[in-house]
């Protein structure tokens, strides 16, 4: 984490110290990189990404077995046993 603060203030101080005001300066590739951090960020938003993604099919497939059973049980003329959810 120093490293990526000692290089975010050596390429302010380089740009402040311009003496061209229309000069465009680009940071050196070599010492200015996302590191561990940016991977570990990234990695972070991906695994919860997944956990999403697997929670939500979990919920779609039980609402859509929810669905299939209320509709089995109108169809055999037992709609009084089982009611949606929040309906009862």
């Amino acid at each position: 984490m120093g490293a990526v603060i000692a290089s975010a203030t050596m390429f302010v101080t380089t740009l402040a110290s311009s003496t061209e005001p229309d000069a465009v300066r680009t940071p050196d590739p070599d010492i200015v990189s996302p590191g561990f951090a940016g991977f570990l960020a990234v990695f972070c938003i991906a695994v919860a990404t997944l956990f999403l993604i697997r929670s939500m099919t979990k919920h779609m497939r039980r609402a859509k077995f929810m669905a299939e059973q209320i509709e089995r049980e109108r169809e055999a003329g037992g709609d009084s046993a089982v009611q949606a959810p929040g309906q009862g």
